[in-house]
Order: structure tokens, then C-alpha cells, then sequence
């Protein structure tokens, strides 16, 4: 009777989980990070090779260290190309997966088939874990979670009949999941939780089949556990070079986001995971981090409720380990990503709470079968609640699984369900640039600025909307306030000399550029600009060495080496003059310029003939190229009336 009912209940969830997610399929790749780890990432659209395996398992691309994702992305290539259905399936398929071994473990640990359907059906279908689900990128959600599982029903096999091979198990499934996404550095803590549950204080049958559990002393089960904690620092530690590595880092610094607001920030996160897990409306792509502009009366409405949650828990915790357990995972398993140490521009994330929702469901499906089964018209309600909140979870997955078309819808939903949204308008405003739609890019980032106002990047886009309608002076402006920020964007350089070039403002871009060659002395295309606003200030030795430096970081540059033969050539020093503009000729027979610039230096050092030939050349190129006719007729000339 008992398998009957398990085959019922796994039946169940795989149709509950396949129909809420079958709409998935049909998904395309969003501009939103699948682009970095898929559509546009030459390693994984050459599919598997020695050299993608290389990339996969040594590339910090994704701002982690995760090695068996990228190899799963890599599979998912090689098997069936870069076709959006395949990649979508495949993290359906995990999640599938996931719902069916978290049934399992809990049946094997608890032995409540009914219990245990509950909490993965709640699972399954929660519109909080579509992200997970829906959004290619976030693989390494449902990837990690598929070997944490599994990890735990090996441990729950290892602590029935502990020896070396099933504790050797135990770690290579841990190892497997920490390197699909880091998050799971947690789980030792969470090992631990395991040992205290199921208790004897609320299921009386199993106190005998786990006795030999408290056989095992504390220092035991402490010490079996260093070596997974270990692997968990190390990993923790990876994680944290990789978020630092790349042009910018990944962590937001003290000074933007100090430690009160953060803690602030941090239990405003936990109350909106508990209320978001009731009650899963308003759900979006991305949850604009609040900065200083922190809500403080949120913040205490947010304490009283996770203190209320904490003095029922405390006062129930002698009869109800359960409830221990379940609080203690939510808590553990959220604090890597709660915002103490801040990685990118969320406040929280939907799909952060894929792992902690199993505490939190275990904690309030357990409590609330024991409130409700004392009579059968209790029971009646729970299978009620149950099924009226399953109905309800899965239409709203549904729809939200539809937000993720494609970006823009996914920034517009961010933007209806909170219009203050930073980061909704933010990304939307970019998406609007590409596509030169700039009036409703400029509506967007103005949005952005004026609950942030110092971010580098927005500052710069409304720069370059404002060059494009020829508003130089409003360019100016917000490029100089984007370099203020951050003086290495090449990008407010390079347009902010531009815009000051067209204002006839050229000196003014000097300190600009200083600043950003001394933060960048190997950029070729500024050292280039630097010399030439030298140059046309007629300081030729400053224009000389700065064309000599961007020689230095690519000799084989035909425009360095052009504007390096200029100036030697204004400074007299014909001979190196020569050689360079030589080289721009052989690389460049067909430039008529070239033939040009290299004739004078010639008819300088007084090779005439060679001279002549270079601007016949360069006539023949272009035929209505004055410069070189004006210097042929003057070498025509009988030299006794040329001019001295």
C-alpha cells in the first residue's frame, strides 16, 4: 500500500511540476546573462572540446567559479546546438528531478508520505522558484540543488551505516554542487540540522529506527563534518576572487552601502522571503538595492515579524524540533546571500530562496498537519488549503514564467510591479539605447538618477543621448560627471573629446585624457588622442612621446605609426620619420594619404624621385587628391623658380 502511494505521489508531482513549467519550453534566450554564459559565448557554441573544457573548468566569466555548470551548458551545445528549447529543458528537467529526490528525503527521514508530498508539491510549483527555472542563466540553481540532494540521501544512508565509501560519496556529491554555485557553502551547517531531525520529541515511531544517532557522540558528527567545511571555505574563497576579478568587482564597497544600512537591508530581506512565500505577488527579475535610501520603519516591521517567528519557534521547540530545523535552515541557508557582503545591485532575489524554501515548508506543512489532525473535518480543511494554494501557486508561476520572453518584457514587469525600480530602469534604458529608441532611454535613466544619481554608466548613456541630438553642452556635462566617478571609462573619454572637439574646446580634454592614459598606459587609441591634441597645440616632443608609447603596446598600429612619422617629421627628425610612414605605405599600398605624408618626408631629406613617385602614386590612387598634385608640380618645377 505504502509504494502505491509513493508511486501516486511522484506521479503527481511530475505531472504537477511538468504542467506549471511546460510553458518554459517555449521560451527564447533573454539579453540578461544568457548571452555571457550561452548565445554570445564563443566557448559554448563550438560545443565540447579540449579547449572548452579548459574555459569551463578555469573561467571566472560569470563573476563564479563554476565548472560544472559550464560543462552542463557545454552538453547542452554539443547534443542539440544553441537552440533555446534545449537549455530550457534541460533546467525543467533538473527541476523535475529536484521536486522528486526532495519527496524522497523527506519520506526516508520522516516516513510521512503525506507530509513529504505536501512540502515538494509547495516546491514544485511556487511562483518565487521560476527564475530558477525559467531563466537559462540561473542553472546553476536547479544544478547545484539536483547534487545537494542526492548528497543528502547519501548521508542519510551514510548515518544508518556510516563507513568510508559512503562518506567518500557523501563529499563528491557536495563537491559537485558547490562547484554548479557556490551558495551551497551552507550545507555542512545544514548536515548538521539533519542529525537533530526527525526527533523522538514529535514522531514517537521513529525513535527507534534513528537511536543509533544518538549513539554517535557530538564530537562525531562534529568532526565528520570538517572536511566538507573545508571544501566549502575553499570554495567560498574562489568565490570571492572571481566576484573581485574582471574590469570592475562585483562587491559594492563600505562606503556606498555602510554596514547599519546593509543589516538593515538584511532583515528587511528575511521578513520579505517569509510574507513573499505566502503571499507571491509583485515578483520580479530584480529588487533594486535601496542604498542609503533605506526605509528604517521597514526595517522595524520587518524585526517584530522575525521575532515574533523566533519567540514561537523558541516556544515550541521542546515539543517540536521540527520547527527548529526548518528556522535554522531557512536562516542558515539565506545568510551567503543576504546582503552582509554585497554582490551586485539587488536588495534579494527570487531565485535565492530555492534552497531555503525547503526549511521554511518543512517548518509550516509539519506544524500546521499537527494543528489540523485532530478530526477529520480538520483534515478535510488541510487537504483543502492545500490543493486551493498548490491551484493558486501554479497560475501564478505560470504567468510569471511568461515575463521572461524576452528583456524587455522582463524590465517592464520589473517597472509595473515597483516603478521606483533602479535597476528595472536602469537595464531597460540600456536595452532602449541599443535600439536608438533614445527618448524612452532618456525617460528611463532620468528615472534612475533620481533615486541614483552616481552611477558611472547611466551618466555616460545620457551623455551619449545628449551628443546625438547635438546637445554638447548637456553631453559634456554628464560625461564629466559619469569620468568624476569612475575616470577609466574609455567610453566618456573618448566621446567627451569628441564633444569638446566639436565645441572647438580641445585643451579642455587634456586632463581628461592625462588622467585616464595614467590609469590605462596601454590603451593606443587615447595615447593617440593625447598626442594629437599635443600636437595641434604645437608641442610635438609631448605628441612625439605619447605616439611612441602607443608604438611601444602595438608596434604593427598603422595610425600610431602615422601620427609617430608626423611629428618626428615636424620635429626634423626625418630619417625615423621616414621609416615609420614607410611602413604604413607597404601595410597600405592603396592609401593615397600614406603615399602623401611619406612624398614629403622624402622631397624633405631631398630623394626627390622617390618623392615623385609617391605622388604620382597616391594621383593615380585619387585622382582629385590636390595635396599631392600641388607637391608633384612644385617637384616639376625648374629650380630655379621655386620658391625659397
Amino acid at each position: 500500500m505504502t509504494d502505491k502511494r509513493l508511486f501516486v505521489c511522484m506521479a503527481t508531482l511530475f505531472a504537477l511540476t511538468i504542467s506549471v513549467y511546460f510553458r518554459a519550453l517555449s521560451l527564447g534566450f533573454v539579453d540578461y546573462d544568457d548571452n555571457i554564459y550561452v548565445f554570445q559565448n564563443p566557448h559554448i557554441q563550438t560545443g565540447l572540446s579540449k579547449e572548452s573544457i579548459i574555459y569551463a573548468l578555469t573561467t571566472f566569466d560569470s563573476g563564479n567559479w563554476i565548472p560544472v555548470t559550464w560543462l552542463s551548458y557545454l552538453f547542452d551545445a554539443t547534443c542539440f546546438g544553441i537552440r533555446p528549447v534545449a537549455f530550457h529543458a534541460t533546467n525543467v528537467l533538473l527541476h523535475v528531478f529536484n521536486v522528486t529526490l526532495l519527496f524522497i528525503w523527506l519520506h526516508l527521514t520522516s516516513k510521512s508520505v503525506w507530509r513529504s508530498f505536501a512540502v515538494a508539491a509547495l516546491f514544485a510549483v511556487h511562483p518565487l522558484h521560476v527564475e530558477s527555472v525559467a531563466w537559462v542563466a540561473e542553472r546553476k540553481d536547479v544544478l547545484s540543488m539536483f547534487f545537494f540532494l542526492c548528497m543528502l540521501i547519501a548521508y542519510h544512508a551514510y548515518s544508518y551505516r556510516p563507513n568510508l565509501w559512503r562518506y567518500f560519496l557523501v563529499a563528491i556529491l557536495f563537491a559537485l554542487g558547490l562547484l554548479s554555485k557556490s551558495m551551497l557553502v551552507t550545507a555542512p551547517f545544514l548536515l548538521c540540522l539533519t542529525d537533530i531531525w526527525p526527533g523522538s520529541t514529535w514522531n514517537k515511531v521513529e525513535s527507534a529506527q534513528v537511536s543509533h544517532l544518538r549513539t554517535r557522540s557530538l564530537w562525531v558528527l562534529i568532526c565528520e563534518k570538517l572536511p566538507l567545511l573545508l571544501m566549502a571555505i575553499a570554495i567560498g574563497l574562489v568565490t570571492i576572487r572571481a566576484q573581485g576579478s574582471g574590469p570592475t568587482t562585483a562587491f559594492t564597497s563600505f562606503s556606498r552601502i555602510p554596514i547599519g544600512y546593509r543589516i538593515g537591508n538584511a532583515i528587511t530581506a528575511y521578513a520579505w522571503y517569509i510574507v513573499k512565500s505566502f503571499v507571491p505577488t509583485g515578483l520580479c527579475a530584480i529588487y533594486s538595492h535601496p542604498m542609503k535610501n533605506i526605509s528604517w520603519p521597514l526595517v522595524g516591521v520587518s524585526a517584530l515579524l522575525l521575532l515574533a517567528c523566533l519567540i514561537f519557534v523558541i516556544s515550541m521547540h521542546r515539543r517540536h524540533t521540527y520547527l527548529i530545523f526548518g528556522g535554522s535552515w531557512f536562516l542558515i541557508s539565506l545568510a551567503p546571500v543576504i546582503g552582509l557582503l554585497q554582490v551586485g545591485t539587488q536588495s534579494y532575489a527570487d531565485r535565492y530562496s530555492y534552497l531555503p524554501q525547503i526549511g521554511f515548508w518543512i517548518a509550516v506543512v509539519w506544524q500546521l498537519e499537527l494543528w489540523l489532525r485532530t478530526s477529520p473535518a480538520k483534515r478535510f480543511v488541510a487537504a483543502t488549503s492545500l490543493t486551493f494554494a498548490l491551484v493558486c501557486f501554479s497560475i501564478l508561476s505560470i504567468r510569471q514564467i511568461g515575463f521572461w520572453e524576452s528583456a524587455e518584457t522582463l524590465w517592464n514587469r520589473a517597472i509595473a510591479a515597483s516603478p521606483n525600480n533602479w535597476e528595472a530602469n536602469r537595464q531597460l534604458g540600456m536595452l532602449c539605447l541599443q535600439q536608438q529608441r533614445f527618448d524612452e532611454a532618456n525617460r528611463h535613466f532620468k528615472s534612475v538618477i533620481e533615486v541614483n544619481p552616481n552611477l558611472p554608466d547611466v551618466l555616460s548613456s545620457m551623455g551619449w543621448i545628449h551628443q546625438q541630438r547635438a546637445e554638447l553642452e548637456e553631453a559634456q556635462r554628464f560625461y564629466q560627471r559619469s569620468l568624476a566617478l569612475n575616470p577609466g571609462n574609455e567610453f566618456s573619454v573618448r566621446n567627451l573629446v569628441l564633444v569638446l572637439k566639436q565645441q572647438r574646446k580641445t585643451a579642455d580634454a587634456l586632463p581628461y585624457l592625462l588622467l585616464y592614459t595614467q590609469r590605462q598606459p596601454r590603451d593606443v587609441n587615447m595615447l593617440n588622442q593625447l598626442g594629437l591634441i599635443y600636437a595641434r597645440g604645437g608641442n610635438f616632443e609631448q605628441a612625439r612621446l605619447q605616439f611612441a608609447q602607443a608604438k611601444q603596446v602595438a608596434p604593427d598600429d598603422l595610425p600610431t605609426r602615422t601620427n609617430l612619422g608626423l611629428a618626428l617629421s615636424e620635429l626634423g627628425k626625418l630619417d625615423e620619420a621616414r621609416l615609420n610612414l614607410q611602413m604604413v605605405v607597404d601595410a597600405q599600398p592603396t592609401d593615397a594619404n600614406a603615399r602623401v605624408n611619406l612624398g614629403l618626408v622624402l622631397f624633405r631629406l631631398g630623394v626627390k624621385e622617390a618623392a615623385r613617385q609617391q605622388f604620382e602614386a597616391a594621383i593615380q590612387i585619387n585622382p582629385n587628391d590636390q595635396e599631392a598634385r600641388a607637391q608633384l608640380e612644385l617637384i616639376n618645377q625648374p629650380s630655379s623658380t621655386r620658391s625659397p
